[in-house]
């Protein structure tokens, strides 16, 4: 895992130097500027898959089901005859969860780290 969250960290500071080059914008602040939203990005995509993975919209979706099922009473009543129970939906689990959270949380620590030297 450590090798994945160096190879984020890496490619996303790769990519904003020459982000930076091509546009001739290179000075310290731009460039942590962009790392900074970079590590926002990442932030918020392992936030959202965390999020899915603990089955937090679970609940929603069962509950949405029940929801728009219950326009069809009849269906709704063979289910209950039939002793039919809500099962929830499966989560996922992703590998790659926990690596770009940590780089997204690395990133941003270290951009306002040195945000606050300049």
């Amino acid at each position: 895992m450590a090798k994945k969250v160096s190879l984020i960290i890496c490619l996303v500071t790769i990519g904003s130097v020459l982000g930076l080059l091509l546009t001739g914008w290179l000075a310290a602040l731009h460039l942590v500027n962009t790392v900074f939203f970079c590590s926002l990005c990442l932030l918020i995509a392992g936030i959202m898959l965390l999020l899915l993975e603990k089955g937090f919209f679970d609940r929603l979706v069962v509950g949405f089901k029940r929801f728009f099922r219950s326009f069809d009473k009849s269906k709704q009543f063979l289910d209950e005859l039939e002793g039919k129970k809500q099962h929830l939906p499966r989560s996922r689990t992703f590998a790659f969860t926990m690596p770009v959270l940590l780089s997204g949380v690395i990133l941003f620590l270290l951009t306002i780290f040195t945000a606050f030297l300049l």
